[in-house]
């Protein structure tokens, strides 16, 4: 659009914006991402073929985008929806049969301490008996006599100190793989129960199996034919 003013002309630019009318006629069916049995069935549209409850494999239809009158095919769609199912695991984790860890708690102190040979004296003073990791930050030191100032940082600690056997070992077990398999899962999924199989004693390590249920939603896709079957023809 162009405006002319005196001498001057003034063009107005519009970007024209062509819609994308593009439409995804693309038929197919809802079929099972992965071996599971089938909780629930959320299906828009398409034909559910499959029942609650019911065991499928891997690649199954579970919403079919053929739709029959009887044995006729009538029409084909775009199936939409979603499968949940329950999925099993098995997952194995290993225990040392003795395990000691000294992990930072987070907590930490400070104090202004001052080293006379193999004694020390801290301000502020401090008699609790928690285990600390000590760091030192030298403020004054004398290399003629063993003296020394120093900014002592306290890191607290807890000390993890077990002996695990074929009895006592389940929970810990159970606790790191339940961890090891949450890493593996989706927001949408959900452990639903689970149940050590079997345990074994080799050198040192306590092997454990958890077997675990798990909701998750198993909805995967495959293209179909567009082209109908009549029986009879």
């Amino acid at each position: 659009e162009i405006d002319r003013i005196g001498t001057r002309y003034i063009v107005n630019v519009e970007e024209r914006l062509i819609k994308d009318n593009k439409v995804d006629n693309e038929v197919r069916d809802i079929v099972a991402k992965k071996d599971a049995m089938i909780l629930n069935i959320e299906a828009e549209t398409g034909e559910i073929v499959r029942k609650k409850y019911e065991y499928v494999r891997k690649g199954d239809t579970i919403v079919s985008g053929t739709i029959k009158n009887k044995e006729d095919e009538v029409s084909k769609v775009k199936a939409e929806g979603k499968v949940y199912g329950e999925v099993w695991y098995s997952v194995t984790v290993e225990l040392p049969k003795k395990y000691y860890e000294e992990k930072k708690t987070g907590k930490t102190s400070k104090a202004l301490t001052l080293r006379i040979a193999n004694k020390k004296i801290s301000v502020p003073f401090s008699k609790d008996n928690k285990s600390y990791i000590s760091e030192d930050s030298p403020i004054l030191e004398n290399n003629l006599i063993p003296i020394k100032l120093v900014l002592e940082t306290k890191h607290e600690i807890e000390i993890i100190d077990k002996e695990y056997n074929m009895d006592n070992s389940s929970s810990e077990a159970i606790k790191l793989a339940t961890k090891k398999l949450e890493d593996r899962l989706d927001e949408q999924s959900m452990i639903l129960s689970k149940k050590v199989l079997k345990k074994t004693l080799k050198n040192s390590k306590i092997i454990v199996e958890i077997f675990f249920k798990v909701r998750e939603n198993i909805t995967d896709y495959k293209k179909i034919s567009k082209e109908l079957k009549i029986e009879g023809d």
